[in-house]
Parts: C-alpha cells; structure tokens; sequence
C-alpha cells in the first residue's frame, strides 16, 4: 500500500526563499615577491587593501576588508591585530558577500624561495564565536593551480571575546626552499552567524636559529625558582604555539587537577587548561625550550625533570630534541599521555633520559604539553638537571638481526628463537644469537662459562654448542653464541634462555625458544573442536565433541565432525575395512557414521569423518569409536562416546500482521496487530492474530471455545469472531479474530489470555488497543461517503504563530500526517503576512534544487515532510496551496502530496502532484499529476507543460477521475490545464 506524504510545499501557504552566490574563477599568482622579509597587514579600504593577495572565485564565500568590529555581535574581534585593517570571513546571511557554511579563498603572491635556508610564513588570526568554523593554510607548487594542505589547521572556537588577544601562527616552510610556491588561506564559516575569522599581520622570512645561551658546565640544574618570566632562568616560550608555561607556587587555580605545590624549592612552571584563565584553554599546545647544552666532553649524559599529571582530562606531554639550533624538533623517545598522578598530593615522579646519543654536538631540549579536552589538564615540570652520570651497560640480545625483548614468551621464526622442525632421529638446527652492548661501559656474563642457561619443559632438546665471550667492551661492543635443537619426541618442544649479567635492569636476560620435532613415521592424533582426544578415552565431553548432548527422540538428530591428523612424516594407514570407522557399544545403532575419511593420510596432513546421533529411546546412550592404524604405538586407537534421549513437547508462540507478539506484551502496535488504530464509536473493525505451535507435539489450547479470553477495562468492546482450531499440530498453526466496536471516545485497552499445554508459557497473554474516534466530519461541498483524508489548516494543526507542527490531525478516516524525526516539522502560521483569507496556513520550507522527486527518507532531517501511513486516496484529489516563489517549467522540483515509491518495480515517479520537473514521462511541465511511472513506461499522469507558463497565485489543484473513469483529468482554480 502506498502511504500519504506531505512534503515540499506550504498548504494554504509556502515559504521558499533560494540565494544564489555566483562565482569567477582564478588559479594562477597574480606577482611574485623575492625580496625579504615580506610582510602584508591588508591596510586600506576595499579591493585595494589585500595588495597582492588574491580573492579566489572558485568558490561561494569571499574575505573582507574591515577595521573595528565585524557586523555581527558574539562573533569577531574588536580591532585589528596590528595597524588599522584586517581581513574576515563575513559568516552572516544578511550581508554581502557572506553567509553560514561558506568557503573562502585567499591566494598569496607567488613566493620566489630561491636562495632562502629556513624560510619561516607567519600571520596572526582571531577565531571567535560559538558557531565558528575551520581555518587552514594550503599552499601550492605549480603557480596556484593546485592547493594541498600544508599542516596547519584550527576548527572551532579559539578566542573567547571579540578583544582577546590575538593568536600567532608559524609555518616553517623549510621543505619548499629553492622553490616558488603560493600560499592560500582556506575559511569555512560554520553552521550560523557567529563565526567571523580573521587574518592579520602576514609575514614571510629566511629565519637563521642561534642559541640565545650556551651551557657547557655541568652538572646544570634549574628549579624556576622566582615569580613570573624571571623564574624560567635560560629557558624560553616559544611563540610559535598557542599556549604557554606558567611559573606556579601552591596549587593550580583549577579544583581536581595539577600539584598541590612544587617538588623542590616553592616554585614549578605548569600549563593552564581553563578557558576563564589566561593564559590558556582546553587542547592547546606549548613549548618550553631549552638553553643550548654543549655536550662536547660529557661520556654519559642524562637530563632528568620531575612531572605532575593529575586530572581527569589530561593531555600529553613529551620531550623533544633540537640538532639544529632550534630550526627543527624530533621526538626524542620520552611521552606521558592521560593522569600519571591520583591526586594533588601525590609525590611527583621523576624522568631520566640518557642523551649518549648526542655527546660532541650542541643541543636544544624542548617540553611539547598539549592540554587536554576539558580544564582538568593541569600538567607541571619542577627540578630540572642535566649530568654527567656513571657509566653503565645496556644489554641487548639479537637473532637473525632482530631484537629479543628481554623476557620474550612468543617464540618466532623472525628473531631465530623459534628453531622450526628438526627429525627426532638424524636431525639438527643451530641458531646463532648476538649479544649487544649499546652502554657507557663494558657488559660482564655474570654466571659460570658457558654463560647461557637454558631450563624449562624440554631443556634437554636445546644444547649451548658456541660460548659467548663473558666481557663485551661498551659503546656497540657484541659477541655471539649458537644453540643446537636436537629433539627426542616428536611435537613441540620449548625451552627458556637467561643470562645472567650486570645491566642493572635486565638482569638476568632471558627469552623463550621452541622447536618441533619430527619424523619419517606416522603418528595419529584425533581432535574434536579442536581440543585432542586421547586414545582410550572413556570420558565423553561436550569440549570435544564426544558428547553430543542433548536430542528429541524420533524428531532431531545432531551432526559431529572429528578430524583424524597425522603429525608424524610418513604415511599413515586406516587399516580397518571401508569405511574404516567402526562403531560398537550398548547404542551403536543410535550413531552413525555419515561422512567417511580417507587413507592413507600423508604426514603431516588431516582428514575428517561425521558421526550422527538419532537416539531410539530415552536416556544417555552410548557407543565406542574404534579406528585401526598404521601408527605403531597407536595401532588400536578408540575413544568413547555419548548423547541423550530426551522427550518431545509443545512449542507455543503468537503473531500478528506476521510480527511476533511477546507473552506478557504491554506495548499495543500497529506493527503486530495489537493497536485497532482509530474507530468510529460504535463501528467495527478486526484483526487476524495467528497461534504457532514450533514445537515437537501437539498444542492443546485449555478451557472451553472459543479458548480466547479477553480481560481488561474494556474488555467487552473486543469480541472473538472467529475461533483457532484445537488442538494444533506441530510445526503448524490456526488463526483467531478479534473485532473491536468501541462504545466510547478515546484508548479503548484489554488482555488477551490463552492458556495451554506448553510448559513454560501456560498462559500466554498480551495487551491490545483501539481509538474510539468520533464520527467523521462533514468535508467541503458536502462530501462525507468514501472521504479517506480531509487535513486543514485551520483544524487538527496548530494553535501558536510559529509553532513546529509534529501532527497534523486527519478530519476524516485516514491516518494522521506525522513527522518522523524531530527537525523535520513543518511550521504552523497565523499571521497577515502568511495567512490566506483570513485562514491559517501550514509552512514547509524546502530546496527547489534537491534533486528531481527528492528523496524524502525517514531520517534526512535536511527536509521537512509530514507522512501518513493510509493509502494515497487518488479518484479525486484536492491540494490547497500558495508558492512563494513563480511555479515555471524551469523552476526546478517540488513534491506538494505523493505516496511512497514501490523499489520493486524500479518506479521513477511515485504517485503525487508536483510542480516543475516532477515526472520522468513529461518534459517541460509545469504542474503535474503521476502514478507509478517507471522507466519501462508502467503508470499514468497527466500534466500542464505549456511553454511560458508561469503561476505565483493561491492555486486550488484538483486531479480526479473524468466522468466515464477513463482517465486522469487536472484541473487549477477550476480550469482544465491539462496539455
């Protein structure tokens, strides 16, 4: 059945209003700059004041010239950042150029980076307003045909009021030097008008880093003794983030996050997570770099720091690594991420990183914290150090050049400490392993030559057959030792590997190994689930398989597969008679053997037989597999087997309408049959429920005909019309009817109970509903015999000016028009600019251009669409409505009232009236009626498609049967318009 939609269009009165933002399009640099540094404040009113820099036309938003304020209150700043002017995106629709969830270009001059070593691109920006959008920076190598982001991006909110300061942004540009390149800002507004950002103070420069001071004495320590910048000692904030470290003494302004106080001495640097402080703010990032530490002499050097991270929306901090005099960091191995500390008072901890790696070069260390996303992100640094320590050895053990983790239990053929299969008789493996020494001082084997030991399950197997040297010199020192895997026992054989040694925390050294031993000689194995069932086995279990559980006699059977390997090297034979699997025991007759393996089996290899259960009586019943074979120690290999007998019963289960009804359902439907919908009082209507028996035995409804009761406040207006049949079979069913007569207005409830034989649903009950509704009112022109849908504007809809219509009530005997989602509602007005003669009207406000006969899903709330779930009533049909915009043959598309499209019949055009492009059968049209058109030519419609015309008036649209029921007939203001 085809259901009633209302969409696309205001009943009595349409509101729909379309801008257009036409565009020009540009793509190459308008000049290029190669002297520096270059710098661009936008100063100047108009087109003028962007000097080089080019509006982009490819695209819907532009960026503007402004001093002062933007136009808009709650979003922008209140000045520019430097001199006079900047440039903005305008996000409001009452302006020009501008409006919500537009894009905008702003392309750079061509930049000539040739002769520039670390040319650096710079520029301020201001991003407030609760609705505010994305700001990135592209840029392009080809003269500005192609854009790729460079990196840099910020979305959302980052200023919290119009005068707060302004950010900076730094682009290191580094990797285009020697090149020409042009840069673009890329704006998006969000999804309203307050999200005006703006762009400032540009700057392009060749950048040469130097260390502002050098330390080369040590040991160095700093404690950010002091208040403000004076406590940072050498160290310095970095201005190309957009947080900062804050010197602290006590605790953080914030509750449940940061210290309570400092580790040492009474001050410590921290970053601020609270968007009321300043400075900071939730997800943002800041540097703390370093002095210039000159590591030239230093044989061990470690820099430690203590670090407080507790909060529950904590971020990260990391260390990182300059080479470069601070032109270019790298991460050097140290990260915390997420609260390390439980509460302020808990004792700080301390990290030590060894920088060997970095002895004879000059060096800039960095804190890199990002806050995390809420203000419980206070993290704080305090005791800072950097000495020359002791040297120590750092042990590692390698295979096969691959690292092994000290206390490695994942044996792998990639490190070497998985030997792979070896033949129990004449075979051996040997693996070599290097011991590496990557510290400050010479690595000692602590135990007894050989140095290596080697315990566990098969330890035997293993033999150390090559003995390391017991002292490796320090600084990429290594020796070698081998291990020879001679198995005894075919299988997998594993062993563990320590050394003992003096690196203090990997003492002793150890790592597991394994291997697998093999042979030229069958061996059998049998496995259900997987999990091996031993030979002689008389201890059936549901793990694997051997008991088959539980079965219905004469009425269910259950199907196992077992799988018979052969793990041994040579071929091993089934030597019983085919089908090679005999069964014997008390019940051998209640399993069977269904599918047959194969011999012989080549090893290693598999194969697999079924056995199935059909028990003939009641109980556990049980049998013995027995499997004759080649394997010498195996030859006789049987393991026993079970099931159970158990009774048969009675399976009862209600549907309606083909949904299953729950016992004990509270919650009446349409879906199930349970809810009557609405009824003229004292009329009747009646459902069909169905009782399912998917049980085994016969299902005896108890009590006396009609075997239904029905309970409940209004129990008497349901009635039993026809009776289900008793008893009812197995696997089958009956069907009974309810008729519902209501005798009062409004929720007419009951119970339906019925009682029977199942054992555990003895009385299977549910709840059901019906509307008593009154009697239908009178329709225009006296029409009340067969009136399916009557929804007026004036009646069943709205009370408020401006109100969401979510139902719009049905004054005749269709369904209600309701909305699906929330934000799909049309809007109820009552005012003189909407009302037609004097009358209310119901506004929807969609897209002309959304696309032919749109797509009016349940859960696209970029619509606003009413649906019934009546049939679409089509004899004779009456729309009432007025477009805010001229109706033409290129007009574009609008659905006004149509049914659902029928996917099974690949329908093009559902049935409906439209305006404009509407229908696939027509061309041109203007106003059309259709039914079912599909693409192979099924349907019918009708419509007015005369070139030129045009209607903008109230319109009363009537599609109706002609006299004689021939054909469609389209009729407007009482005037035939069909073409």
């Amino acid at each position: 059945m085809k259901t009633i939609t209302l969409f696309r269009a205001l009943f009595i009165a349409l509101m729909l209003t379309i801008y257009f933002n036409p565009s020009t399009s540009s793509a190459q640099c308008g000049s290029t700059i190669a002297a520096y540094p270059y710098a661009e404040s936008f100063e100047g009113a108009g087109s003028g004041g962007i000097g080089a820099w080019l509006q982009d036309g490819t695209v819907n938003g532009n960026w503007t010239i402004r001093t002062g304020n933007t136009p808009s209150g709650g979003t922008g700043p209140s000045a520019a950042s430097h001199l006079n002017y900047y440039i903005f995106t305008e996000a409001s629709s009452g302006q020009s150029p501008g409006s919500p969830n537009r894009t905008a270009f702003l392309n750079s001059p061509c930049f000539d980076l040739t002769g520039l070593t670390n040319p650096e691109f710079t520029f301020d920006y201001h991003m407030y307003g609760s609705q505010m959008g994305t700001l990135k920076v592209q840029v392009s190598t080809d003269g500005g045909f192609t854009f790729t982001d460079i990196g840099w991006t910020q979305t959302g909110q980052q200023h919290s009021s119009p005068g707060a300061t302004w950010s900076t942004a730094t682009i290191n540009l580094s990797a285009y030097a020697g090149t020409t390149i042009s840069l673009r800002f890329h704006g998006t507004t969000g999804s309203g008008y307050q999200s005006d950002m703006a762009v400032d103070n540009v700057d392009l420069r060749d950048v040469v880093y130097t260390c502002s001071s050098i330390v080369n004495t040590f040991p160095y320590t700093e404690g950010f003794e002091g208040g403000g910048t004076g406590g940072l000692g050498a160290w310095i904030q970095d201005g190309t983030d957009d947080g900062n470290w804050t010197i602290r003494n006590g605790g953080t302004p914030s509750s449940v996050t940061g210290p309570n106080g400092a580790t040492e001495g009474s001050y410590y640097l921290f970053t601020e997570a609270s968007s009321g402080q300043s400075p900071g703010s939730p997800n943002r990032t800041a540097f703390l770099n370093s002095p210039c530490f000159d590591l030239t002499g230093l044989s061990n050097p470690d820099f430690s720091f203590s670090y407080h991270m507790y909060g529950a929306d904590m971020g990260t901090l990391k260390i990182q690594v300059s080479t470069n005099n601070g032109a270019t960091y790298t991460d050097i191995g140290w990260t915390r991420t997420g609260q390390q500390h439980g509460a302020h008072a808990t004792p700080w901890s301390t990290a030590t990183i060894n920088l060997a790696a970095y002895i004879g070069q000059t060096i800039i260390l960095r804190f890199h914290a990002t806050t995390g996303g809420g203000y419980r992100s206070d993290m704080a640094i305090d005791g800072v150090s950097l000495v020359d320590s002791t040297p120590l050895p750092e042990m590692d053990v390698v295979g096969n050049a691959v690292s092994i983790v000290d206390g490695d239990t994942t044996p792998d053929v990639a490190d070497d400490t998985d030997f792979g299969n070896a033949d129990i008789i004449a075979g051996t493996v040997v693996h070599t392993f290097t011991i590496d020494n990557s510290g400050t001082a010479a690595l000692n084997l602590t135990d007894a030559s050989p140095y290596v030991t080697i315990t566990g399950a098969h330890a035997a197997d293993f033999t150390v057959t090559a003995i390391p040297a017991n002292s490796i010199a320090a600084g990429g020192g290594s020796t070698t030792f081998q291990i020879t895997f001679n198995p005894s026992a075919v299988g997998l054989r594993t062993a563990t590997v320590s050394i003992a040694n003096d690196d203090s925390d990997e003492n002793p050294y150890n790592f597991d190994i394994q291997g697998t031993g093999t042979t030229t000689i069958p061996e059998i194995d049998i496995t259900g689930m997987g999990i091996t069932i031993v030979d002689g086995d008389t201890t059936p279990d549901v793990a694997d398989d051997t008991d088959f559980g539980d079965n219905i006699v004469g009425f269910a059977t259950t199907t196992h597969t077992f799988t018979i390997s052969n793990t041994g090297g040579g071929s091993l034979n089934l030597t019983n008679p085919f089908p090679h699997v005999v069964i014997t025991g008390a019940h051998a007759a209640d399993f069977t053997l269904t599918a047959n393996p194969t011999s012989p089996i080549a090893g290693p290899g598999s194969t697999t037989f079924n056995i199935t259960f059909n028990p003939s009586a009641l109980g556990i019943r049980t049998a013995t597999i027995t499997i004759n074979n080649s394997d010498t120690d195996e030859t006789v290999y049987n393991f026993d087997i079970q099931g159970n007998g158990t009774g048969s019963a009675p399976e009862i289960e209600l549907t309606g309408n083909g949904n299953i009804i729950l016992s004990g359902d509270a919650i009446p439907s349409y879906v199930d049959n349970t809810d009557f919908g609405n009824v003229v009082v004292l009329s009747s209507t009646e459902n069909v429920f169905t009782i399912e028996n998917l049980g085994s035995l016969g299902l005896n409804l108890l009590g006396i005909s009609p075997y239904i009761t029905i309970t409940g406040a209004n129990a008497a207006e349901f009635t039993v019309t026809a009776v289900p049949a008793n008893p009812i079979l197995a696997l089958s069913n009956t069907t009974f009817n309810v008729t519902f007569t209501p005798t009062a207005l409004g929720i007419r409830t009951a119970t339906i109970n019925i009682a029977s034989d199942d054992s555990d649903e003895p009385l299977y009950t549910f709840d059901i509903q019906g509307t008593g509704a009154a009697a239908i009112t009178l329709s225009p022109g006296g029409v009340s015999t067969n009136l399916q849908l009557w929804l007026k504007a004036n009646d069943g809809a709205g009370t408020v000016d401006g109100q969401a219509l979510s139902t719009w009530f049905d004054q005749a005997f269709g369904n209600d028009a309701t909305v699906n989602l929330a934000g799909q509602e049309p809007t109820w007005r009552d005012n003189i600019n909407y009302n037609m003669n004097f009358n209310p009207v119901v506004d929807f406000d969609n897209n002309v251009n959304a696309g032919s006969d749109g797509d009016y899903s349940y859960d696209d709330l970029s619509t606003e669409f009413l649906q019934g779930t009546g049939g679409l009533y089509t004899q004779d049909l009456f729309v009432v409505v007025v477009p805010d915009m001229t109706v033409n043959s290129s007009f574009g598309y609008m659905d006004l009232i149509g049914g659902d499209e029928n996917p099974g019949s690949n329908e093009t055009d559902a049935t409906g009236i439209g305006f404009g492009q509407y229908s696939a059968r027509f061309s041109n049209e203007v106003i059309t009626y259709c039914v079912g058109t599909t693409n192979s030519g099924n349907g019918y419609g009708v419509t007015h498609n005369t070139g030129g015309s045009s209607f903008n008036e109230p319109m009363i649209i009537n599609a109706r049967n002609n006299a004689g029921a021939t054909q469609q007939e389209l009729y407007m203001n009482a005037n035939d318009i069909e073409t």
